[in-house]
């Protein structure tokens, strides 16, 4: 996080904040990936939506990492003397900021294939489980391999930790490439988001259209038991999860946009760096929330997985207390008369 001028206790507070929801949602994300995989109902989460959920939080988790770094710790100043004893050019930089940008566009790209899983549901009706059988594998080795497209470049173009604002040293430091690699990485990220934006409005209507349909009076209507069925197109929980992730990818472009037009004495407008590190975050944490929340089962499933392991460390615990109490010898009393 860029500190604001004259206001460097902001920063602090804004380095010391995310822990407190890094580690509950770090926690989330495990909860979630053992019961959708190793919980005894793990045979209702085998479907491709919920493999490209778990796809998301590992994505997710590198993202956060290389926000807190750049947007939280190489600007609170208390973390300064370990910014400054740090390499300021090199194989670091350059090592952290092909991090956030590979983790931008595969999680971008996640979100993408995401839309488009629940635009095949309708669009291929029975036809989707053999779809997503055939070509999640090509889908998997892209999303994970398509951002070495930009980032390759970043060891030969002289990325550095710079001072934000020489004059005002307690701003904290910046990242950037000292000079621009062959492929500009502002085109790169517009043409990513632009190109999945409108794909996803194009499929995020058309998935609209179709729902609408389906609980007019004449429609098909919502069956029940759909909830974990991510092959019904009336499922509206995993639609509501699409549109809240579009909603994101909204919020961060029109951020984009902003930080371009707006004017500004430093080199980042640093009142809306402040709002996009925070914006980034819920990117990356957001969408596991929302659909642990608006998912009842799976969350039943959480907390049913939660209390079993409870009430089998208690009975271990108390087995164990009472084969150790037993293991006592039992004193001999004699009489004394």
């Amino acid at each position: 996080m860029i500190t604001f001028p004259k206001q460097p206790g902001l920063c602090n507070f804004s380095a010391i904040l995310p822990i407190f929801y890094l580690i509950p949602s770090y926690g989330l994300f495990g909860l979630i990936n053992y019961t959708m995989h190793y919980g005894p109902t793990r045979k209702q989460y085998k479907g491709p939506f919920f493999t490209l959920f778990t796809l998301y939080t590992i994505v997710a988790v590198f993202l956060s990492l290389a926000i807190y770094f750049q947007g939280h710790f190489l600007a609170a100043p208390m973390y300064l003397p370990l910014v400054t004893a740090m390499p300021q050019h090199g194989a670091w930089p350059a090592f952290t900021l092909a991090l956030l940008y590979y983790s931008i566009i595969s999680g971008q790209l996640v979100n993408s294939f995401i839309t488009v899983n629940r635009f095949t549901v309708i669009f291929l009706k029975t036809n989707y489980p053999f779809f997503w059988r055939r070509y999640m594998k090509f889908f998997i080795v892209f999303i994970f391999t398509a951002p070495f497209i930009l980032i390759w470049q970043f060891p030969f173009s002289d990325v550095q930790i710079y001072m934000f604002y020489p004059p005002t040293p307690s701003m904290g430091y910046h990242i950037k490439e000292g000079t621009i690699g062959p492929i500009d990485k502002a085109y790169v990220m517009i043409a990513t988001f632009g190109g999945t934006g409108i794909m996803s409005l194009g499929m995020n209507s058309y998935i609209s259209c179709f729902l609408i349909k389906s609980f007019m009076p004449h429609g098909e209507g919502r069956r029940g038991g759909e909830d974990h069925d991510e092959s019904s197109p009336t499922n509206v929980r995993f639609f509501a999860f699409n549109i809240f992730v579009f909603v994101l990818e909204i919020c961060t472009a029109v951020l984009q946009g902003l930080m371009q037009y707006i004017e500004s004495p430093y080199v980042t407008e640093p009142h809306l760096y402040f709002i996009q590190v925070y914006v980034a975050e819920l990117n990356a944490f957001g969408p596991a929330w929302f659909m642990f929340f608006i998912n009842t089962p799976l969350r039943t499933d959480i907390f049913t997985l939660i209390r079993r392991r409870t009430v089998k460390h208690r009975n271990v615990a108390i087995k164990s207390l009472t084969v150790t109490m037993s293991a006592v010898p039992k004193r001999e009393t004699r009489s004394m008369f």
